[in-house]
This record gives structure tokens, sequence and C-alpha cells, in this order.
């Protein structure tokens, strides 16, 4: 079913009308968003980054298929690299890594200076079992991740992703180290709470990232 602007004002209506909803604390604090980024779609309903920030509210409610149709839509009207990692994010979530890795590819291409985007399609490359393509995407992101780090050493975000691109090249000291400056340095950041919590010496444990509501930064759904 596509995702229409008469299809996604139902949506809102209905989760605002159902008393379960209402009783979700993510789902309360979501719906104000929901509705905003659903008044930017009735004034402009060209606008794909709206879609994008609409998909981003959807999966924060649980709203997986609805969040995948408001992405394709996106991507219908335009192609960003914001809404294609969050469709490889998608895929990968739903086990489809190799459909994810096209869409990582197509996002890096698009921008390959957020490093978010390579560790997505390294992670679905290790996944697959591609290993040396998966070392080589980590590496990448690695120098871009560290180059964001000269420029602000105590930011705790980019510190906890040296830290898991680290332990992805095998180097568990400095991955360790690094994790635990991140939390130091922003004990309360929420992003990066997966990443600290996951297990890095278990490769196959970490999923895909999808920060759809921050332009610039690359997304992180999972």
């Amino acid at each position: 079913m596509r995702l229409t602007e008469k299809r996604s004002r139902s949506i809102l209506l209905t989760m605002s009308r159902t008393k379960t909803w209402a009783n979700s604390t993510t789902t309360a604090e979501g719906i104000p968003k929901l509705r905003t980024v659903q008044e930017t779609i009735d004034r402009a309903p060209g606008m794909y980054d709206a879609y994008t920030n609409l998909a981003a509210a959807l999966d924060n409610m649980g709203m997986d298929a609805e969040a995948e149709q408001a992405l394709l839509k996106s991507l219908e009207l335009r192609e960003t690299a914001r809404a294609l990692n969050s469709m490889g994010a998608v895929r990968a979530f739903q086990k489809r890594d190799a459909e994810a890795i096209g869409f990582y590819t197509r996002a890096v291409k698009l921008n390959p200076r957020v490093y978010v985007y390579l560790l997505n399609l390294g992670d679905s490359n290790r996944r697959l079992g591609r290993l040396q393509e998966a070392q080589t995407a980590y590496g990448q992101a690695m120098d871009l991740a560290l180059a964001e780090l000269q420029e602000n050493p105590r930011r705790g975000y980019t510190r906890a992703f040296v830290g898991y691109f680290a332990a992805r090249l095998g180097d568990h000291k400095r991955a360790e180290d690094e994790i635990g400056q991140s939390l130091q340095l922003s004990p309360t950041d929420n992003e990066v709470v997966p990443l600290r919590r996951s297990d890095l010496r278990s490769p196959r444990t970490a999923g895909p990232c999808n920060l759809s509501a921050q332009p610039g930064h690359g997304e992180f759904v999972t």
C-alpha cells in the first residue's frame, strides 16, 4: 500500500484517538512531532525530506510498515543519502542485507563524508561474510570519525563511534578506552547508548544505524 497524504493523516488521526497509544510515553511524545511533519507535507506535498522525517517519527513509534512506505515516497520524489541509508536500515532489520548494501552504497556515493553510512555498509557486508568489503568500509569510516574527533575531542558521540570502528578493525583495547571516554564525556547521550551496550567482541550483535531526524549526521535506527 502506497503512503499518500490522505493515508498519513489517517494514521495520525487514529493514533490520536486511541487510548492505548496515548498511554505510551514514546508515542505520546511522538504525536506532536508527527503532526508537525504532517503539516509540512500538507503545505508542500513534494518536499521529499518531509517524508524522510515522517519515516523517522513513525519508526520511533514502532510503525515500521508505515515508516517504510514514507521512505519509499521520499525516494520516489528524490533520492537523498539520508533516505537511502534509512531504507538500507529497514532492509537490514528485515534480514535482507544484500538489498541493504545496495541502498547504503548509493547513500555513500551521494555523500561519502558520513561515517554512519559506511558503518551500516560495513555491518551488512560483515553479516554476509564479505569481510574484506566490511573492513574497507570500517577503515574509511574510522578515518572520517577521527578527523571529526580532531576538531572536537570532547564529543562523546563521535568517540563512541571511534570505539566501535576500532573494535570492528580488531583493536579491542582502543575500543574499550574510547567507549569508556565517551561515557565520561556524554553520560546521558541516548544516541550512542546502543554502541556502548553492544558486545563489541561479538561481531553479529549490532544493528543498522538510522538517524533520519538529524540531517548531516548519519541515521541511527538500530
